[in-house]
Order: C-alpha cells, then structure tokens, then sequence
C-alpha cells in the first residue's frame, strides 16, 4: 500500500467514524424524545384537572376569608370609632351637667346667703326680744353679756386659754 491509498483510507475512516459517532448521537436523542413521549402518554391528565380544580377552590376559599376579614376590621374600627365619638360626647355632656349643676349650687347658696343676710339685718333693726328665737350664724354677733357671779367664785369654764381678771371686767 502506497501513502496515498493509505491516507484516502484513513480520510474514510475518520469519515466512517463521524458518521457513526452522529448516529449514535441521534439514536440518543430519539431514545430521549421516545423516553419524553412515553412520559406524557402515561400522564393522567383527569387527576390533573381535578387537582386544578381543587387549587382554584382553595385559592378562592382563601380570597373570600381574608375579604371576609378585611370587612370584619373595618367594621371593628368603624365600630370603635362610633363608640370614641359616643364616648366623647357622653363626656362632653357630662361637664356641661355638672356645670349647671355647679351654677345651680352657686346660685342657691347666694340666695340662702342673701336670704340670712336679709334676717339678720331684719333681727338686727327689729326690737330686741328675748321670746323671739333669734337667726344663727357663725361668729360673734355683737358683745356678749358676762355672766353675774360673786366676785370671789371662780371664773366660769371656758375652752381655750382664761383670761385675767383685769381684761375680764
């Protein structure tokens, strides 16, 4: 064999090679496709619909709750609102009743005020009798009579401090 026939041999064996080094390639790929195919001719497409259906559902069940919810939260705050807005008026009404019912005490103690002041200064410019019970009031209402007691007896009791003999008389 001379190195021309043998370099066209070799040129077709590498040739041959290629070619069988791209069947198998093919073959694998086939075989993988076939592998595919099989896969999804097997897949049970009827459990797949029922488990979509079964998502949706929760899906759905999951949307009302937190709508539902949502509306409880805002009906609770609009709720709570009305009650601090109750509660503030209650408040409000509130001061103002024991405001009147301040002005109302104000007004009956000037007038009982001015009710003794008017007895007392009719007492005062009325003649002086002793039957007659005269109107009380707090402090002394002019000077006080000393009691008559012999002059060596011992003073009356009093509360507080004696006084002596010479600021009595």
């Amino acid at each position: 064999m001379n190195r021309d026939e043998f370099e066209r041999l070799k040129e077709a064996e590498k040739a041959h090679l290629r070619k069988v080094r791209a069947l198998k390639q093919q073959l694998r790929e086939a075989k993988r496709k076939q592998g595919l195919l099989d896969a999804l001719r097997n897949l049970d497409t009827s459990g797949l619909d029922e488990t979509h259906e079964e998502m949706l559902r929760q899906v759905t069940e999951q949307n009302v709750t937190a709508e539902a919810r949502f509306e409880l939260a805002m009906d609770a705050l609009d709720e709570a609102e009305k009650q601090e807005a109750a509660r503030a008026e209650m408040a409000r009404l509130d001061a103002e009743r024991q405001k009147a019912d301040a002005a109302d005490l104000v007004r009956q103690m000037k007038a009982e005020m001015l009710g003794d002041a008017a007895q007392h200064a009719a007492a005062q410019n009325a003649p002086a009798d002793k039957t007659a019970a005269a109107p009380k009031s707090i402090g002394p209402s002019g000077p006080r009579p000393e009691p008559e007691s012999e002059p060596d007896a011992p003073p009356a009791k009093s509360i507080g401090r004696r006084r002596p003999d010479s600021e009595r008389d």
